[in-house]
C-alpha cells in the first residue's frame, strides 16, 4: 500500500514538471516506469489470437502480477489500438463493484483488492463455426466470497456492404454462488494508444470536445452508442478505431467517459470529470451495480477495434450497418452520423446538417431532416458531428442504387458541402409454399402419383424438412426435387388402395432466418371401381310381360360410399343419370322406373 502512495505522488509530481503539456519520449518512459513487472518479464505467458484484421493479446500467466491484462492491436500490420500492442498489456485493466468494494484485475492501477486469478487462468477456446473466431476464456475470482469473474476476449468481424473488417468482443460473466444476494458492477478502463499516437484524440457520435467529461445513460440525456479514437483527426487517411457500446451482443453500459488516463487508471470506481483538456487519452465504460441472487449470472459486454473508414471533409458514417437475423432487419433504427472537417480557413457559425433519403428511410421519432451540429461554431482545422437515427420501412426498404445524400451549410460562408453514399437493404421475402396436386382431401385413383407443391425462396435454404405420413425427408433425399418452382415428391412405391395419407413441409428456413412452416394437406387412395350386383330383372331374363315393375341393382364401394351423382343409367341407348325423376339411388339400390321414363 506504501508503495502505491508513493506512485500517485510520482505520477502528480511528473505532471507538474511538464507544465500538464504532453511530450512523447519522456512522457512514454515516464508511463513504462508505472508497469508493475517493468523489467521482470521473462516469465511472461502472453496468449494471441486474431482474424483477419485484428488481435488481441492476453496475459495467461495467474502467477504474474498483470494475469488477465490484454490490449489490442491490428492484424497483420500490429498497429497498436490500446496501449503498447503488440507488447505486454497492463495498462488497460476491468474493475468488479460488489457490495460498494471495488476488486481489479491483477496489476498497477486503482489501491483497490486485487482478485484471484481462477484455474487453469486465460486458455483459447474453439469457435464451432469458424477458427477466425476463437476466443479466451478465464477468470477470477472475489476474495473471501464465493463469486467468480470470467473474462471472454473474441475477434469478430463487422460487415459492411462494401468491406469487411474486425473488432474485438469483450465480455464479463459474473456468477454468483455464494448463498447471498449481492449488487454487482462493472468498470471497463481501455487505454487507447492509436498506432503509437497515446494521446489519440477520442470523440462520440455526439461530437468531439477534447474535454473529459462524461455520459450518462438515462432517458432524459442522450448517450453515444458508438465512439471513435484517432490516430490523427486531421488526416483523413490516418488509423481510426471504433467503440460499440449498443448493439449486436453488447450490453449498453450505464455511464461512459473520455478522458485523461493518468487519472484513469487510478480510478476504483467514480469519476468527478473536470472538463479540462487531456492528452493521454482513455475510456471508462461503468455498468452500474444491480442485485445478483445466488445462482444468478450477470453479464456485461462492448466492442472496441476496427470500424468504418473516415475519409474527406464530409462524410456519412453508419457505425453499424443493418442486417438480417431472424427475418428481421437489425438495429432498426440504426445510427446515422455526419462528420465535417473545416478544411475553409474560417471558423462556421451555427452549421448546419441535412440529410436527404431515399424512399425506404426516414428520420426517426425525435429528429428531424436538419439538424445543428454539437458545436456553434467550428473553428478551422476542427471537427464536428451530426447524428440521425434512421428508420427503415420493413414492407419497402430502399432498393439497389438509392443513396443517402447530407448538405452542410453555415451562417458564415455560402458555400454547400454535400456528400451521397449509396444505401440498399435486401427485401426480406420468406419462404411459400401452396399445395398442388392432390389438391386437400382429394381422392386419387393413380396408384404412383407424383406429389406436387408450388414452392419458392428467394434466399438460400438453410433448412428444410418435407413428411408423408410422419416420414421425414430433406433435400437430399433423391425422392425430393425441387425443379424451378415446384416442388416434387415421388413415392418409391405405389400408393395402396383404400389408404389414407397426410403430407407438406413441416418446416423450411432460409439463410436470413425467414420461416415457412406446416404447410400440409391429405389425400385418400381409392383405386377400385364399385362393384355392381343383383340386378333385377336378371342378366338375359326373358320376360313374358312389360309389367314387371322397376329396374333396381345393387352398387357398393368397398372404400368409400358410391357418389349418386357420378352413375350413369342406360336403358336402350339413353343415359339417365341421379337428376332424372326415373332413377333413383338409396341404400346401396339403383332403382329405375320405365313407368315414369315413359
Amino acid at each position: 500500500m506504501r508503495s502505491l502512495k508513493i506512485l500517485i505522488l510520482v505520477s502528480m509530481a511528473f505532471l507538474l514538471a511538464f507544465g500538464g503539456e504532453y511530450e512523447g519520449t519522456r512522457y512514454s518512459a515516464w508511463k513504462s516506469s508505472l508497469h508493475p513487472s517493468e523489467g521482470r518479464e521473462s516469465g511472461r505467458k502472453l496468449l494471441f489470437i486474431h482474424n483477419d484484421y485484428i488481435g488481441v493479446k492476453v496475459n495467461e500467466n495467474t502467477t504474474d502480477v498483470d494475469y488477465g491484462r490484454f490490449n489490442i492491436g491490428t492484424y497483420p500490420d500490429e498497429e497498436c489500438l490500446t496501449f503498447l500492442y503488440p507488447g505486454s498489456p497492463w495498462s488497460s485493466h476491468v474493475i468488479v463493484r460488489i457490495d460498494g468494494e471495488s476488486y481489479k484485475a491483477p496489476g498497477g492501477g486503482p489501491s483497490c483488492t486485487s482478485m484471484n486469478p481462477l484455474s487453469p487462468g486465460m486458455v483459447e477456446m474453439t469457435w464451432p463455426t469458424n477458427t477466425d473466431s476463437n476466443y479466451f476464456y478465464g477468470g477470477y475470482e472475489i476474495p473471501g466470497m464465493d463469486v467468480d469473474v470470467y473474462q471472454w476476449l473474441q475477434p469478430v468481424y463487422l460487415e459492411y456492404p462494401t468491406y469487411t473488417t474486425g473488432t474485438i468482443f469483450i465480455k464479463y460473466i459474473i456468477i454468483n454462488n455464494d448463498a447471498t444476494c449481492h449488487n454487482i458492477g462493472v468498470l471497463l478502463q481501455l487505454d487507447t494508444d492509436i498506432a503509437g499516437n497515446d494521446a489519440a484524440e477520442l470523440s462520440t457520435i455526439l461530437g468531439y470536445s477534447g474535454i473529459e467529461e462524461d455520459f450518462w445513460n438515462i432517458d432524459t440525456l442522450p448517450f453515444p452508442c458508438y465512439w471513435y479514437a484517432y490516430e490523427d483527426i486531421t488526416d483523413p487517411d490516418a488509423l481510426v478505431a471504433l467503440g460499440i457500446m449498443c448493439g449486436f451482443d453488447a450490453v449498453p453500459p450505464s455511464r461512459f467517459a473520455v478522458g485523461s488516463w493518468p487519472t484513469f487508471y487510478h480510478i476504483d470506481w467514480d469519476l468527478a470529470p473536470s472538463h479540462s483538456p487531456y492528452d493521454d487519452s482513455s475510456v471508462l465504460i461503468w455498468w452500474y451495480p444491480e442485485e445478483v441472487c445466488p445462482g444468478e449470472t450477470l453479464v456485461v459486454a462492448t466492442y472496441f477495434g476496427l470500424g468504418e473508414p473516415l475519409s474527406g471533409e464530409l462524410l456519412i458514417n453508419i457505425p453499424v450497418f443493418p442486417s438480417i437475423e431472424n427475418c428481421e432487419y437489425t438495429e432498426n433504427p440504426f445510427e446515422l452520423l455526419a462528420t465535417f472537417t473545416n478544411g475553409t480557413g474560417v471558423a462556421l457559425s451555427d452549421p448546419m446538417a441535412t440529410i436527404i433519403l431515399p424512399e425506404g428511410l426516414s428520420v426517426d421519432t425525435g429528429y428531424s431532416p436538419t439538424e445543428p451540429f454539437t458545436t456553434t461554431l467550428l473553428s478551422p482545422g476542427e471537427v464536428g458531428n451530426a447524428s440521425w437515427h434512421i428508420r427503415i420501412d420493413t414492407e419497402h426498404p430502399p432498393i439497389e442504387h438509392d443513396s443517402i445524400c447530407v448538405y452542410v451549410t453555415s451562417v458564415s460562408i455560402d458555400t454547400v458541402f454535400s456528400v451521397c453514399r449509396e444505401f440498399w437493404l435486401p427485401e426480406i421475402i420468406a419462404p411459400y409454399g401452396e399445395i398442388g396436386t392432390p389438391f386437400d382431401d382429394a381422392v386419387i385413383s393413380c396408384p404412383d402419383l407424383q406429389l406436387t407443391m408450388y414452392f419458392d425462396s428467394p434466399n438460400e435454404l438453410d433448412s428444410f424438412l418435407f413428411a408423408v405420413d410422419g416420414d421425414t425427408f430433406d433435400l437430399s433425399d433423391s425422392r425430393i426435387a425441387l425443379v424451378g418452382d415446384s416442388l416434387i415428391f415421388t413415392p418409391a412405391e405405389d400408393w395402396v388402395n383404400g389408404s389414407y395419407h397426410s403430407w407438406g413441409i413441416v418446416y423450411a428456413r432460409d439463410t436470413i432466418g425467414c420461416d415457412l412452416e406446416d404447410v400440409f394437406s391429405s389425400f385418400f387412395v381409392d383405386l377400385a371401381p364399385p362393384v355392381v350386383s343383383d340386378e333385377y330383372p336378371p342378366d338375359g331374363a326373358v320376360l313374358g310381360t312389360t309389367d314387371f315393375g322397376d329396374i333396381t341393382v345393387h352398387i357398393v364401394d368397398g372404400e368409400r360410399d358410391v357418389e349418386p351423382a357420378s352413375i350413369v343409367f342406360d336403358v336402350d341407348g339413353t343415359e339417365y343419370t341421379i337428376d332424372d325423376d326415373c332413377l333413383t339411388f338409396s341404400d346401396g339400390v339403383l332403382a329405375f322406373s320405365p313407368d315414369v321414363a315413359g
